[in-house]
Parts: structure tokens; C-alpha cells; sequence
């Protein structure tokens, strides 16, 4: 497979690096290509090479560039799917969920904590292989630049959207209505959609895109927008 061939070409055998390598290479490419399945306007036109490329550079002379391409590989088959079947039902449901409704508002908060979630990569890597100091605080930063950077990038739009009066869910709670009245969808999480709607609209209005502080989304936050998508959290 072509993502495995790729893996042994950088990886360093006197550093015995591969389970590193592989680890970066996996998290990143399930992280960019479910961002790309959200934000399909943003990446039809781009060259893989601009759609991600993930820096693992460091002082051990680890690879300087892991490009990773979820068009297709040397093989034809798209990356994307190599990964999907690690990807959990929240996931799932936010792609089915942007793709069925084409809700700009939906993937904006969808794509909103996938890149929240980016930072959690550095969380499973810690867990899987040895990270030393050097590159501990390389990766750490890593991962919480490009965490920032996509979330300033969404809640900005965001923000246009509710502050212009565009961001309405009436369309969205109306299907789902629908689906509670055909008995395949519970009335517990259409009424949890109703009540994360507002509070939605309300946090996107309060960002304010000038200010240098970190941004950090709230726990409860995030809940609200697993509840906008009817997802269960344990968070």
C-alpha cells in the first residue's frame, strides 16, 4: 500500500523511528481528510500538496515534510478511505450530516471541533510511542498551531454568518422534525437540537476575530454542537 511505502521511505532505521512516523502520518491524514469532506469548497481546487502538509521536523533529523494526499495514491485509492474505518459515529455523523443537508452553518461548527480536536492528536501519539523532550515540544506546538489557526479560520465565517442573520437551523430542525413524526429519530435529541441552535448562534456572535487571545472552546460548547448534530458525548 502506498501510504506504508511512503512510511518506509522516511523512516530512519538508526533512529528506529517508524512507529513514530507512522503514528504522525495516520492521525494526520484522519484529521485532514475529514476536514476536507466538510469543507469541500475549500480544497476542489487545491493541488494535494496545498491541501496539507503536516511539518514533523525536529532535532533528531526526522523527516523535514510528511506530505500526505487524500486524492489518490501511487495506487488509486484514495487515502481518505484507507483511515475511515478508524473513524467513530460522531464523525460519521458530522459528514453525513454536511454532505445531506449542504448547511454551510452545520459544517462550519462540524469542521469547528474537528480542528478543536486537533490538539488531541499530540494526546494519542504520547500514548502509542515514545516522544522525547525535543520532540515533545515541537509537536505540542504543532498541533495547537494548526488547532488555532483552523478555528480563528471557522469562527470567523461563523461569526458573518449569525452577526448577517444567515445562520438559521429552522431547515435543519424542520427535517429532523420529520423524522421524529416517522418514528425513526427520538424526540429527547430533536428537543436537545432545538436548545443548541440558539446558544449556537449566540456563541458564534460573541468571537471576536481581533482579539490575540488563545481561543478556547468551553466543554459545554462542544456539547452543544454534538447536540446540534444529535450526537451522544461522554465529554
Amino acid at each position: 500500500m502506498w501510504v506504508n511505502k511512503y512510511i518506509d521511505d522516511c523512516t530512519d532505521e538508526d533512529l528506529n523511528d517508524r512507529d513514530f512516523i507512522a503514528s504522525v502520518v495516520d492521525r494526520a491524514i484522519f484529521h485532514f481528510a475529514i476536514n476536507s469532506i466538510c469543507n469541500l469548497g475549500d480544497n476542489k481546487d487545491a493541488m494535494p500538496i496545498e491541501q496539507c502538509t503536516f511539518d514533523v521536523e525536529n532535532k533528531n533529523d526526522l523527516p523535514s515534510t510528511v506530505q500526505l494526499f487524500y486524492e489518490e495514491s501511487k495506487d488509486n485509492e484514495p487515502l481518505a478511505n484507507i483511515h475511515f474505518q478508524a473513524i467513530g459515529s460522531g464523525f460519521l455523523t458530522f459528514v453525513n450530516a454536511c454532505q445531506e443537508h449542504d448547511d454551510n452553518s452545520l459544517k462550519l461548527f462540524a469542521s469547528l471541533l474537528i480542528s478543536l480536536s486537533y490538539s488531541s492528536a499530540y494526546a494519542d501519539l504520547s500514548e502509542t510511542v515514545y516522544i522525547n523532550e525535543n520532540n515533545e515540544s515541537y509537536l505540542k506546538a504543532q498541533f495547537e498551531k494548526l488547532s488555532q489557526r483552523d478555528m480563528k479560520k471557522y469562527l470567523g465565517e461563523m461569526k458573518r454568518l449569525a452577526d448577517g442573520g444567515e445562520m438559521n437551523f429552522d431547515g435543519y430542525l424542520d427535517k429532523m422534525s420529520h423524522l421524529v413524526n416517522e418514528g425513526t429519530l427520538d424526540p429527547d435529541i430533536l428537543s436537545k437540537m432545538r436548545d443548541a441552535a440558539p446558544q449556537l448562534i449566540s456563541f458564534a456572535k460573541s468571537f471576536d476575530p481581533t482579539s490575540k487571545e488563545e481561543i478556547k472552546i468551553l466543554t459545554d460548547t462542544s456539547k452543544l454542537i454534538y447536540d446540534l448534530f444529535g450526537v451522544k458525548s461522554e465529554k
